[in-house]
């Protein structure tokens, strides 16, 4: 039956389907990776660094054999613990930050700087006895388990071939003074940390790109699935759709209802219409009680007619008006000038100063 439906997923996954599975923590990963760029790190690190570890373990043991012992106690060993400490920390310390940055390297290079909440909530089905055994005993852990024997078979092969070649170099060191062969053990060691972490690269970058198709063939849909999904997309934009309606149409119904508060309107002439209200006693300035485009300008001009509310044509004013000041709110103060002017041919209209409407 896995078969089966595997088979029907032949088509490509959308990209919502590649959200879906990045929001829950599912990435193509390859553990071999993050070792392989582990091993790099401390081969570089000890190529850089090893000779300032060396020379410190030099001088902690130098100090620790010249120190003068003449009392012990609590100040003289806190004392000798923090010179210690700060002669390691000092030769150790960058070849951490090298390892961390290899490390945290591999894992952005694999799954982003990405963190997925769902990943880390506890999925109990891995504490299954049932489910664990048929993970170990199903084709894909037993594909698991040969990779590993055959990756164990070709580092053992890279660090026997390293040693068949060296072995007469390692045989004269028998007769050799503790300094060179302590030279000679130091170099040869770097030597196949370098070829092993180089054959581990190898592997974890074949091994990443296995992983990778894996994982995308696991993400490939079936023609339902997909017909399914846009389904409920097409379902989730006419949700939408529907919800800004609904906002369209209760902005409309406020805007129409503080229409008739307004003292006078400022159109564009037929594209925009804005309500002004102000009355000296009660406000600083004056406010925007209404405003509309197209359609609804027509109806808040339509109204103004109906009410006797004065309709001026300024249209960089109009403009002004919608775009910068929201309903409800005051008129900025660079449009002080221009909407006093037409207070005043207002008041001249009405006959009557700080013609108040809505009262």
């Amino acid at each position: 039956m896995a078969d089966t439906e595997r088979e029907d997923k032949t088509e490509d996954p959308t990209d919502r389907r590649r959200e879906e599975t990045r929001e829950q923590g599912s990435i193509a990963r390859s553990a071999d990776l993050n070792a392989a760029a582990l091993a790099v790190g401390t081969t570089a690190a000890l190529s850089f660094y090893g000779a300032g570890v060396v020379q410190a373990l030099q001088n902690v043991l130098r100090f620790s054999l010249s120190e003068p012992w003449m009392r012990i106690d609590a100040d003289s060993i806190q004392s000798y613990l923090w010179k210690v400490a700060l002669e390691l920390l000092q030769a150790i310390g960058p070849m951490l930050g090298v390892l961390m940055f290899c490390t945290a390297a591999a894992a952005a290079m694999q799954a982003g700087f990405h963190i997925s909440l769902d990943a880390l909530q506890p999925n109990w089905s891995r504490i299954n006895p049932l489910s664990g055994f048929q993970r170990v005993f199903s084709l894909q852990g037993a594909m698991r388990v040969v990779s590993g024997l055959l990756k164990i078979l070709i580092l053992g092969a890279v660090a026997g071939a390293f040693v068949m070649a060296h072995f007469p170099q390692f045989m004269a060191a028998a007769a050799l003074e503790p300094g060179p062969v302590a030279l000679l053990t130091g170099q040869s060691l770097l030597e196949i940390s370098f070829q092993l972490a180089l054959a581990l690269g190898i592997l974890a970058t074949i091994d990443y790109g296995y992983q990778y198709w894996q994982f995308e063939q696991s993400l490939k849909m079936s023609k339902q699935e997909l017909r399914d999904e846009m389904k409920n997309m097409d379902g989730n934009q006419q949700m939408k759709q529907r919800q800004r309606e609904t906002q369209r149409k209760a902005n409309d119904s406020a805007q129409v209802q503080g229409a008739g508060k307004a003292n006078f309107f400022v159109t564009n002439p037929t594209e925009i219409a804005v309500g002004i209200k102000y009355d000296p006693e009660k406000m600083e300035a004056p406010i925007v009680v209404a405003k509309g485009m197209g359609p609804l300008a027509q109806r808040l001009r339509q109204i103004a007619a109906e009410k006797g509310i004065p309709i001026i044509e300024k249209k960089p004013l109009a403009r002004a008006l919608y775009f910068d000041v929201k309903v409800g709110h005051p008129i900025p103060s660079e449009l002080y000038a221009a909407v006093a002017e037409i207070l005043a041919y207002v008041m001249q209209l009405s006959g009557k100063y700080g013609r108040a409407r809505g009262k």
